[in-house]
């Protein structure tokens, strides 16, 4: 994919700037790199003819197909994290503007990712062609890593919003699970250090980094209405407690299902200016 890395270049050297990433810290640096997921990842037909493939062969009894079926809920795509102004309502408005073919869909307002995800199933149905990539991109750094988590390595993700949901609804009343929350809540706003990260084995950074998106993920499920947001001060997460007694948290065939279907895209910590 020569055309694909050289046409990211700059745009992963601007990122690299603009966040101002240390080695080895953060969404666009080592191996998170914008040039290292072009490298690595298949395009987006690619990965349509290789699901097809899988589906309709008799090695995978068509595992792959029924996956990305998990993901449907009434003829859409059902996202997996709750989002502030989501466009799960109107997605039906949204798709039928999109064009029958496209080279490269760039969506810069990733989200909840209702749009993209809906897109990429549209994709995999022949409903629409893009034949070359898909790049998805969002200011929120976190967010970005889960999604890159949640398609590199769903089951690290899976095993551990276990633990915290598990601990959660074990909870005998609402005042300890609120209280388990903020505790969440405070470990999830303890960022590791640039020397804490310099010092840690690879292995062990890569767990921790799993570990803050299942947090993430949790803390999503079980704050006031699943917002996100941040103290201007301080940066950190400040959502107070939504007092959910048993909150949905999330289906591991569902979350699979959606691995499956954004192994193509690339994830991008971006503001949208820059895209």
């Amino acid at each position: 994919h020569a055309h694909d890395i050289a046409a990211f270049t700059s745009l992963s050297d601007m990122l690299e700037r603009e966040y101002q990433v240390a080695p080895g810290r953060g969404a666009n640096s080592g191996s998170w790199t914008v040039i290292r997921q072009m490298e690595t990842l298949p395009s987006v037909t690619e990965w349509r003819e290789t699901i097809h493939a899988m589906a309709n062969g008799d090695t995978r009894q068509g595992k792959e197909g029924r996956e990305l079926d998990s993901v449907m809920h009434g003829g859409v795509v059902r996202p997996f994290l709750k989002w502030v102004g989501g466009k799960a309502q109107i997605i039906d408005n949204i798709t039928d503007m999109f064009p029958r073919d496209t080279d490269t869909y760039y969506e810069p307002f990733l989200g909840g990712g209702s749009v993209l995800l809906n897109m990429l199933y549209m994709h995999y149905n022949n409903t629409i062609n893009i034949a070359h990539r898909v790049i998805a991109s969002d200011i929120n750094e976190d967010l970005i890593m889960l999604y890159r988590h949640v398609r590199d390595n769903v089951d690290g993700v899976l095993d551990e919003v276990k633990k915290l949901s598990s601990e959660y609804l074990e909870m005998p009343s609402m005042l300890m699970k609120k209280e388990y929350y903020y505790k969440v809540r405070d470990a999830y706003n303890c960022r590791l250090t640039d020397d804490e990260i310099s010092s840690m084995a690879y292995d062990d950074l890569q767990r921790a980094r799993i570990k803050r998106s299942a947090m993430f993920l949790f803390l999503n499920k079980t704050c006031f209405r699943g917002m996100y947001r941040c103290a201007k001060k301080t940066g950190k997460f400040n959502v107070s407690f939504g007092n959910y007694a048993e909150p949905s948290f999330i289906c591991p065939k569902h979350l699979r299902g959606i691995s499956l279907m954004i192994q193509p895209v690339v994830f991008v910590v971006s503001d949208f200016v820059h895209i």
